[in-house]
Formats: C-alpha cells, sequence, structure tokens
C-alpha cells in the first residue's frame, strides 16, 4: 500500500522543493513540483495520493478543494510547519504535519503512518454514529516471524517486477523526453554512455565498501536518467535495488552487483545499436 504514489509538492523555495523531492523519489514516487504561488486551476489534486504544501501558501479555497476532494478520494494532506503548529484554512483536512528540518527518516515515518493505516479518512458530511467496537489485544510478533513476513512480502514485490516484461530501450519514450527539454535524444544517449560507461564497477566497489548513501544516490540518479532515455529495464533494476533499502535488507546487494553488469551490457548494446542507424 506504499508504494507507487503520486506526489505534489507544493514550496516557496526551490531548494527546499529539490531536496524533499529527492527523499520521495528514493521509494521510488511520481513525484511533480509547484514553487512558489501555487495555481489552483493548473492541477487536478484528485489525481495525487498526497500532496505537500507550505504552510503559508494554504489559502481558503485551496483547502476547500482538498476538503472536497477528500469526500469522495483518500487524498492525504500534509503541511509543512516551520514552527509551531497553527490553525491552518481547513485544519480538520489535515492528515499530517511535517516538521523541518525534514529528513529521509521523517519522510518514511511520514508514509508510514499515512499509509499503513487500513481505513480511509472519512468523509466530511459523514454523521452517522460509529458502532463501538471492544479493545483489540495485541498480540507480540516472534522478531523471526516478523522478519520471515517482511521478508516475503518483499520477495513477491521483486518477482512481480522481474515478470513484469519491459523494454531495453524505449526509443520513442525517450525521443519524447528529449523534445520536452529541448534536447537531441542522441546526445541524451551519449551523455548517459559517458555518465555510466564502467559504473558496473563502481556500483559494485560501494556495494562491498557497503556505503549505503553513496548506493542510494547512485540508484536515484540511475532510474532518472534511465527514465529520459527511456531505458525501462534499467528503471525497473533501479526499483528492485531501492526495495532492498525500504525494507533495509542490505545482506541481499551483493547479489545485485552482477545483475546491473548484465543491465549494463544490454543497455549499452541496445543504444549503439541505435546510434549507429
Amino acid at each position: 500500500s506504499m508504494l507507487e504514489k503520486k506526489v505534489l509538492l507544493i514550496f516557496e523555495s526551490e531548494n527546499v522543493t529539490l531536496s524533499i523531492m529527492k527523499m520521495f523519489k528514493y521509494f521510488p514516487y511520481d513525484v511533480d513540483l509547484g514553487f512558489g504561488e501555487f495555481k489552483e486551476d493548473k492541477t487536478k489534486l484528485s489525481e495525487y495520493d498526497l500532496v505537500v504544501i507550505e504552510e503559508n501558501l494554504v489559502t481558503e479555497s485551496f483547502a476547500a478543494q482538498i476538503s472536497k476532494i477528500q469526500e469522495n478520494v483518500p487524498l492525504k494532506y500534509v503541511l509543512l510547519e516551520k514552527g509551531k503548529v497553527r490553525v491552518h484554512h481547513g485544519a480538520t483536512c489535515v492528515s499530517k504535519h511535517l516538521q523541518q528540518p525534514v529528513t529521509q527518516e521523517s519522510i518514511f515515518e511520514l508514509i508510514i503512518s499515512l499509509f499503513e493505516e487500513k481505513t480511509t479518512q472519512p468523509k466530511k458530511k459523514d454523521t452517522q454514529v460509529k458502532e463501538r467496537k471492544p479493545p483489540v489485544i495485541s498480540i507480540p510478533v516472534p522478531e523471526n516471524l516478523k522478519n520471515k513476513s517482511e521478508n516475503s512480502l518483499m520477495h513477491k514485490i521483486i518477482e512481480e517486477k522481474k515478470g513484469h516484461q519491459v523494454l531495453i530501450l524505449d526509443t520513442k519514450q525517450g525521443l519524447q523526453n528529449a523534445k520536452k527539454k529541448g534536447r537531441l535524444y542522441t546526445k541524451e544517449l551519449e551523455h548517459f554512455v559517458e555518465t555510466f560507461n564502467k559504473s558496473d564497477l563502481y556500483f559494485r566497489q560501494i556495494v562491498n565498501e557497503k556505503q549505503s548513501i553513496k548506493i542510494k544516490d547512485f540508484c536515484i540518479d540511475l532510474e532518472k536518467q534511465s527514465k529520459d532515455i527511456g531505458a525501462e529495464s534499467m528503471q525497473k533494476f533501479s526499483d528492485i535495488v531501492s526495495l532492498i533499502f525500504v525494507y533495509n535488507k542490505l545482506d541481499m546487494l551483493p547479489i545485485y552487483p552482477g545483475r546491473y553488469h548484465i543491465e549494463l551490457m544490454k543497455l549499452e548494446k541496445a543504444i549503439k545499436e541505435y546510434l549507429d542507424k
């Protein structure tokens, strides 16, 4: 339930926006950005799973729009607070408050608190009296069983991703991405090759040295540039490695340098064939 979310970030500072975007994309999520004043008529808020907005940018009409959407879909609405929590427009529709300074850990805890719950936010107009339920007795789960359950879930997700057939290089999508940025697709491909040439050796090194921060940064850059050129198979590889960090199963990482080497060789071959045409 915590995977494949679409997130909208609305902050004044571009630096803050890009920093927090990187934290959300670590999971990885589809993240859209809004800088400065937010133009409500340019975005369909109902398409998002989560909206995070800086407190001083909230208007009465924006809060009303969020509240109306929440009557039909479980949109999560988070305020980025700079200081003490205050009462804002539409305070009743706020799902959570996020305090600065924002860290990767606080983003992880936020996602857990928002999407781990089984129930969705009740509709604003729901005035029915809810039936009282008996208290639930919580029985501690032995750590070995909990780990077994987490491993099973992670392996299931990984196997589903592996089973999803994708292209090594979707040149049609890559051409569209390059056109949007006003760049030549051939130059984008050449830049990718220059950037990641022999990166399999670097990836093996940082995995062997267990440099988790460098591994995460590498995967974020790899996923972004792979998406730009339409390298679907490499994007899938990055997603799978990211899951290992989400579930904190770093002991699985040693098998992935070999797999990355194979993926990189296949992608470089596909790029060369395209450039040689």
